[in-house]
């Protein structure tokens, strides 16, 4: 049983279906349940279109509604007798350690954040706790498990797992699949692509800046930004006092991220902070040359020169002078998408990720400890 924290869109929720698909593929039984829903129920509607069940455990984000969440988890256990419980997020586990039971249990972790305001210094305190009484733990990086390990979790109970973002002969999942655009972009201009939610540890606002230089310098592009988030309106007005409002289109929320990317030239992942960037493998994917931030897990999966291009976190200047050498030469950003696409099908299939899955689940049920 896979536990995802909500339904909404982003990398927790893309991953919970990529494992739910791959572990059907290899026979294993497999259902979905979300401790709460959000408005755009990405994940109910991907599942659905999979023929996944998913069952949600609360009507509504609420702290207080997680011992009726953990109630319902503990039934459907009882009925289901999943042989693991598999969950991922701050509250996802916590109401998965609250429903107990006989299923073995394991957390994927996908990034540890700095715990802002006395709310979340309390959940993270919990979590410490909590790792301990965790069958597993799965990282999902190598700069992941040191942060677990830095914050106490058992070294023991922890492996990393990197994310499957294609299957083994080469497709592409059902939601990476490019759909039609909703709108027409520039024909006669290399497209730049940013696929994330607008907040700070995304940088969308360093790529503002080395938009603005790229501008100074003549540079022909067309910057697309899809997504929201808490710095949205900052952003609005950076590309209103930069003047590049004629340079950059802002889409909002977008469901399928396959669209966007198919119709980049250029794929721009200026994090500050990313645990992974599974928006990269997805890039990759489709054959798409990325500039991304050299931070946490991001070197793990881009090889600089080879794979994509990596620059200091926040710094626009490097930012724009890597995307300007690709503006500048189709030729490099045809050597990175074959690098790319070929690195994604080899270390990033499905396939994989569930099998290595599949073997942290037996190791957890026999004895709970995964090194050593």
């Amino acid at each position: 049983m896979l536990v995802a924290e909500n339904t909404a869109a982003g990398g927790i929720s893309t991953y919970v279906l990529l494992m739910a698909l791959g572990l059907r593929a290899a026979g294993q039984p497999v259902t979905i349940t979300a401790v709460w829903p959000k408005p755009d129920r990405w994940l109910e509607i991907e599942a659905h279109r999979a023929g996944l069940p998913l069952l949600t455990l609360a009507p509504e984000r609420r702290l207080s509604a997680l011992p009726a969440a953990a109630l319902r988890l503990r039934q459907t256990i009882a009925e289901t007798r999943p042989a693991v419980v598999h969950t991922q997020g701050h509250y996802g586990d916590i109401t998965a350690v609250l429903a107990g039971g006989p299923s073995a249990t394991v957390l994927t972790c996908h990034g540890l954040a700095t715990p802002t305001g006395p709310g979340l210094r309390l959940v993270f305190a919990l979590d410490r706790v909590l790792w301990h009484r965790l069958d597993a733990l799965i990282a999902n990086s190598a700069d992941t498990r040191r942060l677990l390990l830095a914050r106490g979790a058992p070294a023991g109970r922890i492996a990393v797992v990197h994310h499957g973002v294609v299957w083994e002969d080469g497709r592409l999942p059902d939601y990476l699949i490019a759909e039609p655009l909703p709108l027409r972009l520039p024909a006669d201009q290399p497209i730049l692509g940013y696929v994330g939610r607008l907040s700070k540890e995304k940088g969308a606002d360093v790529l503002i800046d080395a938009l603005a230089l790229l501008r100074r310098q003549n540079r022909p592009f067309h910057a697309v930004i899809v997504g929201d988030g808490p710095e949205q309106s900052r952003i609005e007005s950076a590309i209103a006092a930069t003047g590049l409002s004629d340079a950059v289109t802002l889409t909002g929320t977008q469901t399928g991220p396959g669209r966007w990317l198919a119709a980049s030239d250029i794929v721009v992942v200026p994090s500050r902070r990313e645990s992974l960037g599974l928006t990269i493998l997805e890039a990759m994917a489709h054959g798409r040359p990325v500039v991304a931030s050299a931070v946490e897990g991001i070197p793990e999966i881009v090889c600089h020169g080879e794979t994509g291009v990596l620059v200091p976190a926040g710094q626009p200047g490097a930012l724009a002078a890597a995307i300007a050498t690709l503006i500048d030469s189709p030729q490099t950003r045809a050597r990175l998408a074959v690098g790319g696409l070929q690195a994604v099908r080899e270390r990033h299939a499905i396939e994989g990720m569930a099998a290595a899955t599949r073997a942290v689940y037996c190791r957890a049920g026999q004895s709970g400890t995964i090194v050593g």
